[in-house]
């Protein structure tokens, strides 16, 4: 199978290779530069495409960390777990504050509870189980410990 080749028949360049990649979804600047060097292209060269893309707008870790955490708190997802994904793509401690103050937690949580226990968890061991599932999701425990006790009470 051949590769895949530029409009003018060589194959591409990293900035060619770095632009399809951010043509599919976001990519921090750390995740796009292990890309490229993946697909061949020199550590240097990676480092100064990856630059010049976030010098003009193409590639930016605040737009892409929003949309990771709009996706994750989507998916059901809480804010640590989504915590631990952004640093493993080295976004700024600074900005995660901000961007995971944004999503209800508690909604998110709630309707994580409704469709895993649709029939409730109106007992010790469904609550329990249902605690256990939202610390597994990265949900904080003020949230976890409201959540059930919502729960428990919309039951009775």
């Amino acid at each position: 199978m051949a590769g895949r080749r530029s409009h003018d028949g060589n194959p591409p360049d990293a900035k060619e290779r770095a632009l399809a990649l951010l043509a599919r979804r976001e990519q921090s600047a750390s995740e796009l530069g292990r890309k490229l060097v993946r697909k061949g292209v020199a550590g240097e060269e990676a480092t100064a495409t990856v630059a010049s893309l976030r010098e003009k707008g193409f590639q930016s870790d605040e737009r892409f960390a929003g949309a990771l955490v709009r996706r994750r708190a989507s998916a059901g997802y809480g804010p640590r777990y989504i915590e631990a994904e952004l640093r493993t793509h080295r976004i700024d401690a600074r900005k995660l504050g901000e961007l995971l103050a944004e999503p209800d937690w508690r909604a998110i949580a709630q309707r994580c509870v409704e469709r895993r226990f649709p029939a409730g968890i109106a007992d010790r061991e469904a609550r329990q189980k249902a605690a256990q599932f939202l610390a597994r999701r990265g949900f904080p425990s003020d949230v976890i410990h409201a959540t059930c006790r919502v729960r428990v009470a919309d039951d009775d």
